[in-house]
């Protein structure tokens, strides 16, 4: 269970075009700028623990499938912000984040995206049995939607 908590709250094209080497999809236009800011935005706010500046980053639309074919392990927007996020911070003492920006994609008329990551995370979780170091480090795509002229995740965290 701690795990999918975890797991849960890590981890996000010219005109509408794939890029491809990761030394220049960030400079490639201005949706990629715009979508590695939301990236590091992410991490700034998840290593400092802080939920509100976390969410704003989120789209209320977010749905996540935890990349199963059970549907009882889905969950959305209310459940993120409620309960999945919320008992990560509260579990964890320290939060570290890295990851590798490996290419972005931006679709359907520049209103969708998605951005593969490899990420690396440590934690201090503090559990009843006393604190411990949890680790991950796993490839990620984290999916985007652009709501009223800016970028929201909405899958992938």
């Amino acid at each position: 269970m701690m795990n999918k908590y975890l797991v849960a709250a890590l981890l996000t094209l010219g005109a509408c075009k794939h890029a491809t080497l990761a030394g220049s999809i960030v400079e490639d236009n201005k949706e990629n700028r715009e979508i590695y800011a939301l990236l590091q935005a992410f991490q700034t706010h998840f290593e400092a623990r802080d939920l509100k500046g976390i969410l704003a980053l989120v789209s209320q639309r977010y749905y996540e499938d935890m990349g199963t074919a059970d549907l009882s392990d889905d969950y959305g927007y209310p459940q993120l912000s409620e309960h999945v996020l919320p008992k990560t911070l509260e579990m964890a003492s320290e939060l570290h984040l890295t990851y590798e920006l490996h290419d972005i994609v931006i679709q359907d008329g520049c209103k969708e995206a998605f951005a593969d990551i490899r990420y690396s995370s440590r934690a201090r979780l503090d559990l009843p049995s006393g604190k411990k170091w949890d680790r991950h480090k796993d490839f990620n795509r984290i999916e985007f939607v652009k709501e009223d002229g800016v970028w929201k995740i909405v899958s992938g965290l």
